[in-house]
């Protein structure tokens, strides 16, 4: 018989190896406390811009990720709330996972607004890309347009597209043929924005969908800018403009409808994913998102049913946003905020998003938004 006693040579073998690996352990989980300790969260006006890009590369894009997550919310707000942010932290993951990759043309900005601590999946990421990733602490100004101008404001001359997008887009989704985990991240899916600049009209800024609710306009949880829409944005998206409006339903009609108002009044078109090419918006006769439901009632008095990323089941006949959006064509889909927690997304998105989700994590040949889906 074998003995394995704490006192026999193979007993002793055996804590002295059990110890080892214990402390290999306790090694492995200590240093990545330490790697997650080092994530300093500056303010914008600490980034060195110099380092965004090496000298001389040309068609540079900025991407600007902003994201609110707090530690507590307060008791009055907590209904719904909760549910937000905790998709809010989802919907960055799958971003972190899918549509960051180092290359030289892409840099990343994530402002992380007010008390939001970096979760350690965006930690992780920027300790791998330092050169690509950057953090910085913006303040909590109530709408998310405004930590984007400052990022803008801050980069402008560095940069020739900016990417906007905040934590309520869930995405990309991409098309893959092959298996995704050799694939992903890829920076892939900002061509399906550019390739519509210019495609008609002088179009230079692409969203994912168009809302007619106030007027046409692309709406901001996923959008992409160029050249002169680029200092359009700069200009707007300041928190001076608005300064002592505390109205959300103001801000957002004057910033995020008023950004595409002015574009058009500059000459520049708007397009995007959800709409055919070949519409010019700046004419103003471009103006019904849905020409079948011009002439209701219903909705010259409610605006809002225009709105494509809204389904509305307490109208008498189906809005147009209950058609859904599908993932795989809109690359990015609005997941979040109150579109969220009012139980106001098609039930066919979030059908559709589960699916592909899934399918990205297959262990077997996982295909995203395949032609086999």
């Amino acid at each position: 018989m074998i003995s394995v006693g704490p006192r026999s040579l193979l007993g002793r073998v055996f804590v002295v190896g059990c110890s080892c690996y214990l402390g290999f352990i306790l090694f492995l989980f200590t240093r990545q406390l330490s790697d997650f300790s080092q994530i300093r969260i500056g303010g914008l006006d600490e980034l060195e811009i110099s380092s965004i890009f090496a000298p001389g590369v040309k068609g540079t894009t900025i991407v600007s990720y902003v994201l609110y997550i707090p530690d507590t919310v307060p008791k009055e707000a907590r209904h719904g709330t909760n549910k937000v942010y905790k998709q809010c932290l989802s919907n960055l993951e799958v971003f972190l996972e899918r549509g960051v990759a180092k290359d030289p043309k892409v840099a990343y900005v994530f402002s992380l607004i007010g008390e939001t601590k970096c979760p350690k999946a965006l930690a992780k990421v920027a300790l791998a890309m330092p050169e690509s990733v950057f953090l910085v602490r913006s303040p909590k100004y109530g709408v998310d347009l405004y930590a984007h101008g400052d990022v803008v404001r801050r980069l402008r001359n560095t940069t020739e597209t900016l990417v906007a997008l905040n934590c309520g887009a869930r995405g990309p989704y991409i098309e893959l043929q092959s298996d995704s985990r050799r694939l992903l991240p890829s920076t892939r899916w900002i061509d399906a924005f550019t390739s519509r600049f210019d495609v008609h009209a002088n179009t230079k800024a692409v969203g994912v969908t168009i809302s007619c609710e106030i007027t046409a306009h692309i709406q901001s949880y996923a959008m992409v800018v160029t050249n002169d829409a680029i200092d359009v944005l700069a200009d707007m998206w300041s928190p001076h403009i608005m300064r002592g409006v505390q109205d959300k339903l103001k801000i957002i009609s004057s910033q995020e409808v008023g950004a595409s108002v002015v574009l058009k009044q500059r000459g520049i078109n708007i397009a995007a994913l959800n709409e055919e090419q070949g519409r010019d918006f700046r004419d103003g006769r471009e103006t019904v998102c849905a020409p079948e439901f011009a002439n209701s009632t219903a909705f010259a008095e409610r605006p809002i049913l225009f709105n494509p990323t809204v389904c509305r089941p307490d109208t008498t006949f189906p809005t147009p946003g209950c058609r859904g959006l599908k993932p795989c064509q809109m690359v990015f889909v609005k997941y979040g905020g109150e579109t969220l927690r009012d139980g106001y997304i098609p039930k066919s998105t979030i059908r559709l998003v589960k699916q592909e989700d899934q399918r990205a994590k297959l262990l077997w040949s996982p295909k995203l938004c395949s032609s086999e889906s």
